[in-house]
């Protein structure tokens, strides 16, 4: 790609990102699939991340994260730490942000679009410049999962939406791309976090993922040539924040507590077969 074709490219999707049309937001996520789709040897994806990235001094990252964490500043000069301050001062309970992450639109289509952008370390480093956003993000994916499931699996399933299907992979997405490229979002969960996210039902959502999953649909994604289908595996997704989870004590102790031996041992052919 050419440096005009790149700057006509960055400049397109940052307009798009900081719409405030939830339609066009979602349109610049679709162009960065597209992008992705369509790289080649010598048009770098994770190079157009990152000159989005850097683009006007970070700020459409920075509205991207402001959106997902439902803080309404827009200033000049923001920074990731007073995104997250305003997180803390617009929500401050489980209640408030359920309510907000069903009914915002723009919260919705943002949350799509930054998983999009976190394919890039560089975009994934600059977010997380500090635990406060690193924690805030592991909240915000964990209730989106959890409202997900709890909408698929305990309510009328004749009025679930696609809406309920893309919390729940928006949620699993974005602990699993996150924890994957960052250390930081590692060390965040292994802080009271972890606990946080077994108490707001973390283990019945990765035992109803296990549940609901057969080895015949594992197999067809772990053979598969495209390496993004096998990483996108729920099963191997939940795998993965089982790890994370038995690496502290807090952690293992909470586990203990939930008797996780014995309901994950039901779900031990499908635990072995989504393993690496």
């Amino acid at each position: 790609m050419e440096d005009g074709d790149l700057d006509r490219f960055v400049e397109r999707c940052a307009a798009l990102l900081t719409s405030e049309s939830p339609e066009e937001i979602l349109s610049g996520a679709r162009l960065l699939k597209n992008a992705l789709e369509s790289a080649g040897e010598t048009d770098s994806y994770s190079g157009k991340l990152q000159e989005l990235a850097a683009f006007d001094g970070g700020f459409v990252l920075l509205v991207v994260l402001g959106r997902v964490l439902h803080a309404p500043s827009r200033r000049p000069g923001m920074q990731t730490y007073s995104v997250v301050q305003d997180y803390e001062e617009t929500v401050s309970s489980d209640e408030d942000k359920q309510e907000s992450n069903a009914s915002d639109p723009l919260k919705f289509a943002s949350t799509g679009a930054l998983l999009r952008l976190t394919d890039s370390k560089v975009v994934v480093d600059f977010l997380l410049k500090d635990g406060a956003v690193a924690r805030a993000l592991a909240e915000e994916f964990t209730l989106d999962l959890t409202m997900g499931l709890q909408s698929l699996f305990y309510e009328d399933q004749a009025e679930v939406s696609g809406v309920e299907t893309a919390f729940v992979r928006f949620g699993v997405d974005g602990l699993a791309n996150l924890a994957r490229t960052s250390k930081l979002f590692r060390d965040a969960l292994k802080t009271d976090s972890q606990v946080w996210a077994l108490e707001k039902g973390l283990l019945d959502i990765i035992c109803t993922v296990f549940g609901s999953t057969h080895r015949r649909e594992i197999a067809s994604s772990l053979v598969a040539d495209d390496d993004s289908r096998r990483l996108k595996c729920p099963a191997r997704k939940c795998n993965l924040v089982l790890v994370r989870l038995i690496e502290t004590e807090e952690a293992l102790k909470k586990l203990q507590q939930l008797d996780a031996v014995s309901r994950l041992k039901v779900h031990k052919a499908i635990i072995n077969a989504a393993s690496p």
